[in-house]
């Protein structure tokens, strides 16, 4: 959410939590297309959206 309220650069936040850069943009990519639907339960991600 920092991403997308500008707060934090995709960078700086994929440091913070030990991931790579590319893996936040594809989850902002995720949020974008589908809101709060993108990441049900348990932090599981729907791939189906990613992968279209």
């Amino acid at each position: 959410m920092r991403v997308l309220a500008e707060e934090s650069t995709a960078s700086e936040t994929a440091r913070e939590l030990g991931v790579h850069y590319t893996t936040v943009m594809d989850w902002v990519k995720l949020y974008k297309q589908d809101c709060e639907q993108s990441f049900p339960g348990s932090g599981n991600i729907r791939w189906s959206l990613l992968l279209n």
